[in-house]
């Protein structure tokens, strides 16, 4: 017999500075379980997006794409109107559908995508310019140094960074798992 349940986590209540609300799934043989599966509790911290970002720029970087711009524009015009200090970490997303256009995240990465994790997306106000690609590792969980594929485009790589799942998040989960497993890591 199975027990499933479902249950939507969010990144940035696990150490990311990323805000990806996602469902999980979480299937367990009930037969074989020593206890009770119970889904992670949101970590107390919350890691702000200025604390994994880079090099301020003193040169300012805009989109290459018309639409771009254009999304870029909105998004500061959105601050000013809203007496918000451009000074401090706001992302606008460049590469944002309608819905989501002009519309800035303070101190958290809006989700990163496929298309997102590949294009010029992500423009944080403090530093003048877009997210890196090891910056956009970092707000998935990865270490930057562990993505050298000589196999891959920078846009290949960024794009399979935006179709990963969060480290920290699954990290999560099987934890729970194996404790409703009765599993233990070993010392």
């Amino acid at each position: 017999m199975a027990m499933v349940s479902m249950g939507v986590l969010d990144a940035q209540d696990y150490g990311l500075p990323q805000r990806r609300r996602r469902l999980w799934i979480v299937g367990v043989n009930t037969n074989a379980a020593k206890g009770k599966f119970t889904w992670p509790k949101p970590i107390r911290k919350k890691v702000k997006l200025s604390e994994v970002l880079g090099r301020k720029s003193n040169d300012m970087e805009f989109p290459s794409s018309s639409g771009g711009r254009k999304r870029l524009r909105e998004g500061l015009r959105n601050l000013v109107r809203n007496n918000e200090d451009a000074e401090e970490c706001w992302v606008i997303d460049c590469a944002a559908s309608r819905k989501f256009a002009g519309k800035p995240s303070f101190e958290v990465s809006p989700t990163l995508t496929r298309a997102r994790g590949g294009a010029e997306s992500f423009w944080v106000t403090s530093h003048n310019r877009f997210m890196t690609l090891e910056e956009k590792a970092l707000v998935q969980g990865w270490k930057p140094m562990s993505l050298k594929p000589d196999d891959l485009s920078a846009r290949e790589l960024g794009m399979a960074l935006g179709n990963a799942w969060p480290l920290s998040v699954s990290a999560k989960l099987i934890e729970q798992l194996n404790k409703c497993m009765g599993w233990q890591p070993k010392d």
